[in-house]
């Protein structure tokens, strides 16, 4: 063919360039996008072949031509045979589930058991368990269908392998990171800093950062010898865990063989495990009478305990007892009280990881074996006491709720131990504190029935306490030093409830009736609040009297001591010409003198100053009064006479129904009777109130105060209305100083 001849004008006139020989390219995308003309990103298998479910033919294959519609069918066709098949592996899984579920529970097991909660499916699988309550109302027993959704439970022995969810949706199904667990090894640990921290450690909060290069084995490095770590356990199991329960020896003892043997035991300690073995020493060490209180030795420990958390403070039950243990050691250390505002967080840290795990659901839902369901169920009243005893000591809400726990107390294996029935009785006791926490931090106001309710139910637990956890004066040398020890604990927290129950309506009696108190509508509640502070401060002096160093070491005494002392000083300082002043004054003088007993070097002597500074106050308040009362009986003839005691009428338009509720009506002033000494107060006022002491059955719908008590609120029509009341405010307004916790 004869070319075109070129024109002039034309782009083809241009005079042509020299053409090179180029070697023919290679084809680099894949055939398939090549025929879909699409940008092929050329890593084989191609995105857009994996995408379409043919990584097969990539690069070199493809697809037969073929419309569109024919695509769309032959895929749906092939998407239809893998739900099939999915499906039937899905059903040959139910039936193994459901023979497993069987074999655990047998159906002729509950049978009769009216009302018992069944667990659902289990499922095994590499070091841990999932498990997921039934869903049928009709399995568990509910009549009415409702659907039983306890939540979905994953156990592992690895921090951060456990988790709980409730109703929470679909979250259990996300397979959790495994854990990493860190082996030791053995480089030299650096050196300890001044402040018995290991160089290199940031005191961040809640757990020092670790820094790079220092693994878990340079802490491993710094365990005692096991002969001297087993006297500290000796020390802690014998003295200092005669409150709690959060660990006992057997575990204890298999912890310490990870630790110093390893090999023998086939498994390494994890850093939840060992922060749990230096925090037990750390309370051991601090209550080693060898020992020089608030040592540097138990401090080391603590602060070895915070360190190993930092490489992974996961949820796991050791982290839960770790942060219990904590809180011990850190209440009885020397900075105790200028750090419970820190340690307040930390502990809700531990509170949410027992959430976090399912601590406050009972193990028995799922079908675990009986030592771990025990175990969990320990430790889960254990982290709840502390959580109910630090909030109502502090005056803030606690974390858990009743109405989300379902968590039994632990099986109380033997029925003579007194050991295991304080810790029972111990719990019982936790559920009303818990309401009286409740009332403390509620927003609205309650009817003040309520608050005789819980009165009551305080002494329901008193009465139901068993013989060998009752005060006994007639206690010889062989009576158990713990059970000495428990029965002081026991009769402290019921006390306790008592001062934080009636207190808001003590210090109302106060600021109202400073002329007399026991003339406010709430004299009872200012005599309830005396009768438990006379008792925190017998304690004191009883412990002190049972081993002064042991007690000295221990600070929840001067503490509650300590508020009780402030009671008496604000009675005597508010109301000095009152019928009790005298008899307040003269316990103000006893909790002085027991504070004045500490031997130097105790925390409880830094309290002196201001105990006694009060106690100044409390006896020129009583001298100015009775000078003031000299000058005004001397002008009898009606010059300037005070008159002191309120009318009925002023009284019963004032408080309405507080007549019928007040222990000491108007006609005590004209028979001339009013107490002067707190034992003639609680006289007096069981006389005139049904009151706990006096009562041998609670109310019916107490239920006995079992598991599943809840409070019965009182008719407000029937009762005194409770209203807020600034308790810190009134008592700074009269210059006295409120201890902390």
């Amino acid at each position: 063919m004869a070319p075109v001849p070129r024109t002039e004008g034309s782009s083809a006139a241009a005079p042509a360039l020299p053409r090179k020989n180029h070697r023919r390219q290679p084809i680099v995308s894949c055939l398939e996008c090549r025929r879909m003309k699409w940008k092929c990103d050329k890593v084989f298998p191609c995105q857009h072949c994996r995408k379409r479910g043919i990584a097969d033919l990539c690069p070199d294959g493809q697809l037969p031509p073929v419309k569109g519609q024919q695509a769309l069918l032959l895929s749906a066709e092939a998407q239809q045979g893998r739900i099939a098949e999915l499906e039937a592996q899905l059903a040959a899984q139910a039936v193994l589930l459901e023979q497993h579920r069987q074999a655990q529970h047998p159906p002729d097991a509950c049978a009769h058991e009216p009302g018992r909660r069944t667990g659902g499916e289990l499922g095994h699988g590499a070091g841990s368990q999932t498990t997921h309550a039934a869903l049928s109302g009709e399995a568990d027993g509910h009549g009415d269908g409702q659907m039983d959704d306890a939540g979905q439970l994953t156990l592992g022995d690895e921090p951060g392998s456990s988790r709980f969810f409730g109703g929470a949706g679909a979250q259990f199904l996300l397979r959790p990171t495994e854990s990493v667990r860190l082996t030791p090894d053995a480089h030299a640990f650096p050196s300890f800093g001044l402040n018995g921290t290991p160089a290199g450690f940031s005191d961040s909060f809640p757990f020092p950062g670790a820094p790079a290069g220092i693994s878990l084995g340079h802490l491993q490095l710094h365990l005692p010898s096991r002969a001297t770590a087993v006297y500290w356990a000796r020390i802690y199991f014998e003295n200092a865990s005669f409150l709690n329960c959060m660990l006992d020896p057997p575990t204890f003892e298999a912890l310490l063989a990870l630790a110093y043997e390893p090999a023998a035991v086939s498994a390494t300690l994890n850093n939840h495990d060992l922060a749990l073995v230096f925090i037990l020493l750390a309370n051991g060490a601090a209550m080693d009478f060898a020992l020089a209180p608030y040592n540097d030795v138990a401090e080391r420990f603590y602060r070895l305990a915070r360190a190993c958390l930092a490489f992974d403070p996961s949820n796991s039950v050791p982290l839960v007892q770790t942060i219990h243990l904590m809180s011990r050691y850190v209440a009885n250390s020397y900075k105790g009280p200028r750090t419970h505002d820190s340690f307040w967080t930390a502990l809700g840290m531990a509170t949410r990881a027992a959430q976090a795990i399912g601590l406050h659901r009972d193990g028995n839902r799922w079908g675990l074996e009986p030592a771990e369901i025990e175990t969990r169920r320990r430790v889960f009243w254990e982290i709840q006491t502390e959580d109910v005893l630090q909030s109502m000591t502090q005056g803030r809400p606690r974390l858990i709720s009743d109405a989300t726990v379902d968590c039994t107390f632990p099986t109380v294996t033997q029925d003579n131990d007194p050991v295991q029935l304080f810790h029972h009785h111990k719990y019982r006791l936790i559920r009303v504190l818990g309401k009286i926490n409740d009332l403390q931090t509620q927003t609205s106001t309650s009817p003040y029935n309520a608050y005789m309710d819980l009165h009551k139910a305080l002494g329901q637990v008193r009465s139901d306490l068993p013989p060998v956890l009752s005060a006994n004066p007639d206690d010889g040398p062989d009576t158990p030093r713990i059970v000495r020890w428990q029965r002081l604990a026991m009769r402290l927290l019921i006390n306790e409830g008592h001062l934080f129950l009636h207190r808001v309506h003590f210090a109302r009696a106060l600021r109202d009736f400073a002329h007399e108190p026991l003339q406010s509508a709430y004299s009872f509640s200012y005599v309830s609040e005396l009768e438990a502070s006379r008792v925190m401060l017998v304690i004191l002096r009883e412990a002190l009297e049972l081993d002064q160093n042991f007690a000295c070491r221990l600070w929840i005494f001067f503490f509650h001591a300590f508020t009780a002392f402030v009671n008496f000083a604000a009675v005597v300082i508010r109301s000095p010409r009152s019928s009790l002043a005298t008899a307040a004054l003269n316990q103000v003088e006893i909790g002085l003198a027991a504070f004045e007993a500490v031997p130097p070097g105790f925390r409880a002597r830094e309290d002196l100053p201001t105990l006694r500074r009060l106690h100044a106050q409390a006896k020129d308040a009583i001298s100015l009064s009775q000078d003031a009362q000299a000058v005004d009986s001397s002008a009898i003839l009606g010059l300037g006479t005070t008159l002191v005691r309120v009318s009925a009428e002023t009284h019963s338009a004032a408080h309405g129904p507080a007549a019928e509720t007040n222990a000491f009506p108007e006609s005590g002033a004209a028979t001339g009777f009013l107490p002067t000494t707190i034992a003639e107060a609680v006289t007096h006022q069981h006389e005139g109130v049904a009151t706990v002491e006096r009562e041998t059955i609670l109310l019916d719908n107490l239920g006995g105060l079992g598991e599943d008590w809840s409070l019965p609120l009182g008719s407000a029509a029937d009762a005194l209305e409770s209203v807020d009341f600034d308790f810190d405010a009134f008592f700074a307004s009269i210059g006295i100083e409120q201890p902390q916790a």
